[in-house]
């Protein structure tokens, strides 16, 4: 469309602009949301029925039959489940004959497909769990089924065990409108994305620097420890237990002196450890440790300087 109008003077965009087109769409939205607007926008009459104006591409696999059930099923089925979810998601079109693009429809309904058995085979063969989702639309008189595997957060998928045509280990990966085994390109490319990602999520969670006091020296940076959740989705970060003591050197008891001896009418009574309280709940300021770094409940704590804000904050404002 250009300027209100459609189709005048307009080349008409490449697959590859337009498959990338709709990747990008199918990351803000559900991915058989996408490809079931893309079907609708692309149906003509015909002799027989109805037909589409799209052919199979990195998001779409056209199928005539459903099969829910069976070797035929296990080896096909998951494979191209398995190369949708490698790279930005895509579904399994069934009711529509590959070669003449014609809506045949299917006669089972979403209803009487158990995706358990699906599920269960995923679980058996892959190595992480495939999100799937499945939706029922209607053409005219005739009804297609999506089948939709969401894009993986963790790349790549492979399958951990041999089947009766796909070896251990393979990787598949959805190419346009085609599902072969991955080149090392997309490899790659899955690489760098997760080294990119793992960057992104240590630069969201990751305690600053400046907020615990260490140095921007390689010693000091080498005592502290990010580690990537099992989903890859947060940062546990972690100081190494001598570098925590040079953070926080102060005991109980020092506090305590260094309190009293700025403010000489300062007391341990319920003021005073309610603000303790505050100070055990900042870690910018406080450290706690265990008695016994092998195990066990029993724990103490440690307070740098900064802790004596907090007294500060409350004492500072009374007369002597």
């Amino acid at each position: 469309m250009k300027n209100g109008e459609i189709g005048k003077d307009i080349t008409e965009a490449p697959d590859k602009e337009c498959n990338g087109f709709l990747r990008k769409v199918a990351n803000e939205f559900s991915i058989y949301d996408v490809v079931e607007a893309h079907i609708k926008s692309n149906i003509r009459m015909g002799k027989n029925g109805y037909y589409l104006n799209i052919s199979e591409d990195s998001l779409i696999e056209f199928k005539k039959g459903i099969n829910m059930k069976g070797k035929a099923f296990d080896d096909e089925i998951l494979k191209i489940l398995q190369s949708f979810s490698n790279n930005s998601g895509g579904c399994i079109v069934f009711g529509i004959d590959n070669d003449s693009k014609r809506i045949v429809g299917v006669k089972k309904r979403v209803s009487d497909i158990d995706l358990s058995y699906t599920n269960n085979k995923i679980l058996d063969f892959m190595s992480a769990k495939i999100e799937l989702k499945i939706k029922e639309v209607s053409i005219g008189d005739k009804f297609i089924i999506l089948l939709c595997a969401e894009e993986c957060k963790k790349k790549p998928i492979m399958y951990r065990k041999n089947t009766n045509k796909i070896r251990d280990g393979s990787i598949y990966y959805r190419y346009n409108a085609e599902t072969r085994l991955i080149g090392s390109a997309e490899i790659e490319e899955i690489i760098e994305d997760r080294i990119k990602n793992f960057l992104e999520v240590v630069k969201r969670n990751i305690i600053k620097i400046e907020d615990i006091d260490i140095d921007n020296n390689n010693e000091d940076i080498e005592k502290v420890q990010a580690h990537l959740s099992k989903d890859g989705t947060g940062v546990r970060v972690s100081v190494s237990d001598d570098k925590a003591l040079e953070m926080f050197p102060l005991k109980y008891e020092e506090l305590v002196r260094m309190v009293k001896k700025k403010y000489k009418y300062a007391k341990l009574n319920h003021e005073f450890h309610e603000i303790m309280k505050k100070v055990k709940s900042d870690k910018s300021v406080s450290y706690k440790r265990k008695l016994n770094p092998k195990g066990g409940k029993t724990h103490t704590y440690f307070y740098s300087e900064g802790a004596i804000k907090y007294f500060d904050d409350f004492y500072g404002s009374k007369k002597s």
